[in-house]
C-alpha cells in the first residue's frame, strides 16, 4: 500500500512541479535569472520532501511551493514596472569588450576569465578580440557581441555597364 501511495504521490508532485514552472515563465535555463534559479531549487528540495516522507500531509508541500510561485510572480510583475527592482534582481549588462579592446576590470568584476571570453567568442564564429566592436556579458551569462564593420578601402570605382547587364553577377 505504501508503494501504491508513493507512486500517486510522486506523479501528483511531478505535475504539480511542471505546472509551476509553466506558471513561473517560458524562460529557458541557461537564461534564468539567479532569483529565477533559486526559487526552482526550492521547489525541487520541498518536492523532494513531501516524496521522502509519506506520513507528512501534502498540504505540508503544496502550501510552501505555491508560496514560492506567489512571490516569484509578484517579484516579475513589480520588476517589469520597476527598472531599479529589475536591475536589482536580473543584473546588469556588463561591457567586456569595447571598441576592440578588452576592459579587463569588468572581467575582473565580474570574475570572467580570458578562457572563457575567447570560447564564447568562438562559439559566435569570431577568432579575434580586435575584429570585435562590443561584447558585452548579460545578466542571463550570455555574451552578445558585436562584430567591427570592415572600413571600406579607397574610393568606390564604378561599375561598367556591360558588367550591370550580366546575369552571371
Amino acid at each position: 500500500m505504501e508503494l501504491w501511495t508513493l507512486f500517486l504521490r510522486t506523479i501528483l508532485i511531478y505535475i504539480i512541479v511542471f505546472l509551476t514552472m509553466r506558471i513561473m515563465g517560458k524562460r529557458e535555463i541557461g537564461k534564468l535569472s539567479v532569483f529565477d534559479l533559486v526559487i526552482s531549487i526550492m521547489i525541487a528540495e520541498i518536492a523532494v520532501f513531501v516524496l521522502e516522507d509519506t506520513g507528512k500531509p501534502m498540504l505540508e508541500g503544496l502550501l510552501p511551493m505555491a508560496t514560492l510561485v506567489l512571490i516569484q510572480l509578484l517579484i516579475a510583475y513589480i520588476s517589469l514596472k520597476s527598472e531599479r527592482l529589475r536591475r536589482i534582481i536580473d543584473g546588469r549588462p556588463s561591457p567586456l569588450i569595447e571598441n576592440g579592446k578588452l576592459n579587463r576590470e569588468e572581467m575582473k568584476r565580474q570574475r570572467y576569465n580570458l578562457d572563457d571570453l575567447l570560447l564564447q567568442l568562438r562559439e559566435n564564429k569570431v577568432l579575434n578580440v580586435a575584429d570585435v566592436e562590443f561584447a558585452i556579458l548579460e545578466p542571463s551569462g550570455k555574451l552578445t557581441v558585436t562584430e567591427r564593420r570592415p572600413e571600406p578601402r579607397g574610393p568606390r570605382k564604378k561599375r561598367n555597364s556591360a558588367m550591370k547587364a550580366c546575369p552571371c553577377r
